[in-house]
């Protein structure tokens, strides 16, 4: 019963908050709830612990999971998470599903990866939210970013698409929004419903975390 309380609390906390709202033992928890594996937690602290981090368990030869309490099929279900990560940025660009958090997180740390500068995109989406093209709207230095948002109104409404996620990134920073990108966005959101185009989010990227505006519940009116 325990189990199960268990797994649905942290899947709730992941639901609505992605992974970045949990610790390694509980990305690794979560992920073993849905095996054979009994007491996951203290499972999951072991791993941690011999290993150092979810990074590490994730990377570790299957035979070193396998002495740790896990059977052959909960240790393949592990290392399936390195490689179907490396196949979203991989694969990263047109088509590419970015319609529920995890996904659009691994796409645009993919899309700002190695880049050293700000850097300021409108993504264009169809219909199902997959992606049909990255513009890049401005280039900056390594701690800032000039936005005009004439510029942004501009390209979007030459494009024709059926919606867009504004994105910026923080390459020496974390993902936390300034006052100007609160201003910036609700003014770009608000002119565009006016013309009818969709803005379906701002996320930022920074050095080790992804924020979605629309997931701060900020006020803006993200469609």
């Amino acid at each position: 019963m325990k189990e199960n309380f268990d797994k649905e609390m942290l899947f709730s906390k992941y639901h609505q908050n992605g992974t970045d709202s949990l610790s390694d033992s509980e990305i690794i928890q979560l992920i073993l709830s849905y095996t054979s594996v009994k007491n996951t937690a203290d499972v999951s602290d072991i791993l941690i612990n011999g290993f150092g981090s979810a990074n590490s368990v994730f990377n570790a030869d299957i035979n070193y999971l396998m002495r740790n309490n896990l059977d052959e099929r909960s240790a393949s279900l592990i290392k399936l998470v390195p490689a179907v990560s490396m196949n979203c940025i991989l694969n990263k660009g047109q088509n590419f599903f970015i319609g529920n958090s995890d996904n659009m997180r691994c796409y645009f740390r993919g899309l700002y990866a190695g880049v050293s500068d700000e850097r300021f995109y409108l993504i264009s989406v169809n219909s199902h939210k997959m992606v049909k093209g990255e513009h890049l709207i401005s280039v900056g230095s390594s701690e800032s970013v000039t936005i005009n948002k004439e510029k942004i109104i501009r390209h979007a409404l030459s494009l024709n698409e059926y919606g867009f996620y504004m994105s910026h990134n923080h390459p020496i920073a974390e993902a936390n929004p300034s006052d100007a990108d609160y201003e910036l966005t609700g003014m770009v959101v608000e002119i565009m419903k006016g013309y009818g185009v969709r803005i379906f989010d701002h996320v930022i990227v920074g050095m080790s975390s992804v924020v979605s505006m629309k997931e701060l519940n900020c006020g803006i009116k993200f469609d």
